[in-house]
């Protein structure tokens, strides 16, 4: 998987995705983070359907990590799906315990989450809730300039 993968050969990872899925006794988080990449892959391919399929289910089989949710939320953000995007966002946050595994991954500890709770609030007409989501993206990755970008302007409209 992983060699099809960084490579770009999408069809082929799917493939493998769906091969190792097939297997028997997998570990939980494993199968979540199989389904991960299968919706990578089906994103990759413009196959949105079949994607957001696979990210449902990754959440489905281990809730309980903010990776799953953030591939669903970043989904939804990208389709425009501000609702279901901003509710994927927030179920991410929501986990405060980080497992100690391999699969997991430390992007989805900085302010991500909360950035796309704040677009996603934004574009929801939410402005509070994007300028409180921003404030938090901001206070996690505070060297992250379009977040400070995004928060000025959260700023001003809740100001406005």
């Amino acid at each position: 998987v992983s060699q099809s993968r960084y490579n770009g050969r999408w069809e082929e990872c799917v493939k493998e995705v769906d091969r190792y899925l097939s297997l028997p006794g997998t570990w939980t988080t494993e199968r979540m983070y199989a389904l991960r990449i299968r919706g990578q892959a089906y994103s990759e391919l413009n196959q949105l359907d079949k994607a957001l399929e696979s990210y449902l289910l990754a959440v489905k089989e281990w809730p309980h990590s903010r990776e799953p949710w953030i591939d669903l939320a970043t989904h939804y953000l990208q389709k425009g799906e501000w609702k279901n995007s901003y509710d994927a966002a927030i179920n991410a946050v929501s986990i405060t315990d980080r497992e100690n595994t391999y699969t997991i991954d430390p992007s989805v500890w900085g302010g991500k989450a909360w950035d796309i709770a704040a677009w996603s609030a934004w574009n929801l007409g939410m402005y509070q809730e994007a300028y409180r989501c921003g404030s938090e993206a901001v206070q996690l990755d505070p060297k992250c300039e379009r977040y400070v970008q995004n928060l000025v302007y959260y700023k001003r409209m809740v100001n406005a």
